[in-house]
């Protein structure tokens, strides 16, 4: 995947949506393991560090072989298919709740990419399409599609 030269070098928050084709089961570090199964996973994140943007979603764009974020442990799995972004403003934790309390959403591991707040997860799975569109449409962000 490319054109990550697109994402702009300043602070925000993102809301990555990706999907699986397959089950798999995947150990995340010290969390424990997930159940990967067909349909969609978004995780929510935050990018206020040196490169913004830019150097957060460039690592998201490729595998890592030494996994830092637990999100890196099923990367591998996983198509990224959209990229909704914020600038400047902080909604990471916002969007977490949002995307908790959202009728055919699901959590499928507590405390993924979330050890350092008081989210449940920053991780969440929907087998339906529509439930996916109607996030990234309602997010009021920027949208990228690959």
């Amino acid at each position: 995947m490319k054109g990550y030269r697109v994402f702009p070098a300043k602070p925000g928050t993102y809301l990555l949506i990706f999907r699986s084709q397959r089950q798999k089961q995947v150990k995340v570090g010290q969390l424990g393991t997930i159940s990967l199964y067909p349909g969609f996973y978004l995780y929510v994140g935050s990018a206020f560090g040196l490169g913004g943007l830019a150097a957060r979603i460039r690592h998201h764009l490729v595998f890592s072989e030494k996994p830092h974020w637990h999100i890196d442990y099923v990367r591998p799995y996983l198509k990224l298919e959209r990229i909704c972004y914020f600038l400047e403003e902080k909604q990471e934790h916002r969007w977490a709740k949002k995307l908790t309390s959202e009728p055919g959403v699901r959590l499928p591991l507590i405390g993924f990419g979330s050890s350092d707040c008081h989210c449940a997860s920053h991780f969440f799975f929907t087998p339906c399409r529509r439930v996916v569109f109607r996030i990234a449409q309602s997010s009021g962000g920027y949208l990228w599609v690959s």
